[in-house]
């Protein structure tokens, strides 16, 4: 008798036990599911999100918004027709000319065939800003036409670190005073310092005019 009861309770073990192990498997399957469920909307979330564009990426679009303003109006040639006056339709030319010296651009629109100045706009670059001759063009030339300037045009965004083609003036470390005479970047170091033909590169530097500068522009 009591090698049957062992036995009988043997096998309650061995049936509990297994019941128990194919419960834990089964608990297991359906948290793996829940997680995969919920790791695929989260990388659907994610891909979703849109990661924050650096100081650089958004100047780089900037110019390229301000270039497209100036020849959306003038067209690839610098003859496009405007109202002068009362009469509609009359074909002008504009020209500009930029002193990066001074850090201002200056449009003139002349009637095509009287040659007579019709308008003029005047932008300057405000101290502290970094020069760009497209954004300089953008803001003259809706000037001079008498309309409204683009807010982000006026408000740019300024780059936060050296790219190729920046004009930069190199400062004393610790100081804002300018090193020597204004330098173009012709290599950027491994830390991310603009280099020189000279050789020398600034950790600490003033970007005064991105015109020129290869930006990467994000797709």
């Amino acid at each position: 008798m009591k090698n049957q009861w062992r036995n009988n309770r043997l096998q309650e073990i061995q049936e509990h036990a297994t019941k128990s192990v194919n419960d834990l498997i089964t608990e297991a399957y359906a948290q793996g599911y829940e997680d995969g469920k919920a790791f695929k909307n989260h990388k659907e979330l994610m891909d979703r999100i849109t990661v924050p564009k650096s100081p650089n990426q958004q100047r780089a679009e900037l110019i390229r918004r301000a270039r497209e303003f100036v020849e959306n109006i003038i067209g690839k040639y610098p003859n496009f027709e405007m109202d002068i006056d009362r009469f509609t339709n009359q074909a002008v030319s504009a020209k500009f000319h930029v002193n990066a010296e001074k850090r201002t651009v200056v449009a003139l629109v002349h009637g095509y065939f009287s040659r007579k100045l019709v308008c003029k706009g005047i932008a300057k670059c405000m101290p502290g800003d970094v020069f760009n001759e497209w954004i300089g063009k953008a803001i003259a030339l809706a000037r001079a036409l008498e309309i409204e300037v683009p807010v982000e045009f006026l408000e740019a965004v300024q780059p936060d670190k050296a790219e190729l083609g920046m004009k930069i003036y190199p400062l004393f470390v610790g100081t804002n005073n300018r090193a020597c005479t204004l330098k173009q970047t012709t290599r950027i170091t491994h830390e991310g310092y603009p280099g020189y033909e000279d050789g020398r590169f600034s950790s600490h530097y003033e970007i005064l005019d991105d015109t020129r500068a290869q930006y990467e522009v994000p797709s």
